[in-house]
């Protein structure tokens, strides 16, 4: 607005009023008055199209959800035309409670007209009048979650802080995990498989024991509402920083604590009484996104879960994030409560197990999962790849109680070192089973099985290999069953069982 002229025809002596121009910077400076995403593109390049949050509908906003280290496009429509000679634009992207530069949970991106490089950036794509398109790339290695947008306009050569304008977008955008890029660390070649462990919302969890297989039927439900902000608001509730949340290591650890109730009040609560009084027997359950809706809206562990419903719920909280998972069952599953890597039975001089003694079990099934992803943090980088994550509660891990992720790789191979969790997986799935004699104050072994742990490791087959062949009906029947006892152990054709001479008959035993 310009001021207005001085009336010549007054008289001298009286007083003019001024009608004074805005500063000449903020007259000249650049406004940001609105920011829009393309979503009909980016959610199918990014594979996030299925979420249903990406979705208008009554009384809800539609929000954009991403994939980290891909670009996506921002459009940008301001008060005037954008002239990059004059004016300056940065877009400022922040996460976690208390955004930080230096833990990579705040950070300023300048809009530029040069290419974008695998960092933070924003490139010019095109100019149409008041509206500015941009291409921004995230790297591929920054927190998932929900990142809030603000974008600072300012006029070039301007004192600090003098003329700034900044917009603030209300509603923040999700970035997630990106197994199809490259450069990510949950990063898989075979989009095949990907549409299985990422993208598939239904499944089977296997049951029964080494002599009869059977699937239960599990609804995933991934994409589904409220089941990523469930997954995020948890993490946020028990004090997960933002900072950690760029390495699926530390991310699917915290999970595997997370949807257990043992010790941070989580997500399930684990029940094997047979009395299921003031809650679902766990039975009754067939997917996951009951359970999460409940936690989300009370903020209680909901009643009760055993090792299936653990798994299957930690299925969704991985693919939900982006992590490629499988549920896996071990049969004839031992718990080593002492992780001397044996199941020990100690009995008496008549051969009746002495209870006091005998902590160690073997559960008929046992159900956990894998997790996708390179271990940058172990020095042998073959042991990327399937991670072994279990969130049933049975021992304690640093501290609470969660278990992984541990590769399975080392798991074969017996190198049972390696984090986490590495011997206590390893005593699961091939642990001896030792008997011993209580005979006054002496222990004497009298019974060795070396081959009866850790049996039919199963998951469910990847819809892109088609139906199995049966080529076992008497023990599985379902032909989305697969076999991977072999990525876990090696082969055990010959019986190992060794009875020592002088020792008595075990008439009864778990």
């Amino acid at each position: 607005m310009r001021g207005k002229k001085r009336d010549i025809s007054r008289n001298e002596g009286e007083e003019t009023k001024w009608e004074e121009p805005p500063p000449r910077l903020s007259r000249m400076s650049l406004d940001v008055n609105d920011v829009k995403f393309n979503f009909r593109d980016d959610l199918v390049t990014h594979h996030t199209n299925e979420y249903e949050l990406t979705q208008r509908r009554p009384g809800k906003d539609a929000f954009l959800v991403v994939r980290r280290g891909q670009t996506f496009q921002m459009t940008l429509t301001c008060d005037r035309p954008y002239d990059p000679r004059k004016d300056e634009l940065r877009i400022i992207f922040s996460t976690g409670s208390t955004p930080q530069p230096t833990k990579g949970t705040l950070v300023q991106v300048l809009v530029s007209e040069d290419s974008l490089t695998e960092q933070w950036g924003a490139m010019v794509v095109k100019h149409i009048d008041n509206d500015l398109q941009l291409e921004v790339m995230t790297p591929p290695f920054c927190a998932v979650g929900r990142w809030n947008i603000k974008v600072r306009a300012v006029k070039k050569g301007a004192e600090s802080g003098s003329g700034t304008k900044v917009y603030s977008h209300p509603r923040p955008i999700y970035i997630l995990f990106n197994p199809w890029c490259k450069d990510d660390q949950v990063y898989h070649h075979d989009n095949g498989l990907l549409d299985e462990y990422v993208m598939n919302e239904t499944g089977k969890l296997f049951n029964g024991d080494s002599g009869y297989i059977a699937g239960r039927a599990w609804n995933f439900d991934q994409f589904d509402d409220p089941v990523l902000d469930c997954v995020l608001d948890l993490l946020d509730q028990k004090g997960f920083p933002a900072s950690s949340r760029g390495d699926p290591v530390k991310v699917a650890r915290k999970l595997s604590a997370l949807v257990n109730s043992s010790d941070e009040r989580g997500v399930l609560t684990g029940n094997w009484s047979g009395n299921y009084s003031g809650g679902r027997t766990p039975t009754a359950w067939t997917g996951s996104l009951a359970i999460l809706e409940q936690y989300h809206k009370t903020k209680s562990p909901v009643r009760f879960g055993q090792c299936w419903v653990f798994s299957g719920v930690l299925t969704t909280c991985c693919r939900t994030l982006g992590i490629p998972t499988r549920s896996v069952t071990n049969f004839d599953s031992a718990h080593d409560t002492d992780v001397s890597i044996t199941i020990d039975t100690i009995i008496d001089e008549n051969g009746m197990p002495l209870s006091e003694y005998n902590s160690d079990s073997v559960w008929n099934f046992h159900v956990w999962n894998d997790v996708w992803m390179a271990r940058p943090d172990l020095e042998n980088k073959e042991y990327g790849g399937w991670q072994a994550l279990d969130s049933t509660p049975q021992e304690t891990s640093d501290g609470l109680y969660c278990c992984g992720p541990c590769p399975i790789l080392a798991i074969k191979k017996g190198d049972v070192s390696v984090p986490y969790d590495g011997r206590f997986i390893f005593g699961e799935v091939n642990a001896d089973r030792i008997y011993w004699k209580l005979d006054g104050n002496n222990l004497k072994m009298f019974r060795i099985e070396t081959d009866s742990i850790g049996k039919y490791l199963s998951t469910h087959r990847p819809r892109c290999w088609g139906p199995g062949e049966l080529t076992n009906p008497d023990l599985c029947k379902d032909r989305s069953w697969q076999d991977i006892t072999d990525e876990y152990k090696y082969s055990e054709d010959i019986t190992h069982s060794t009875l020592f001479k002088d020792s008595p008959p075990l008439t009864a035993h778990k």
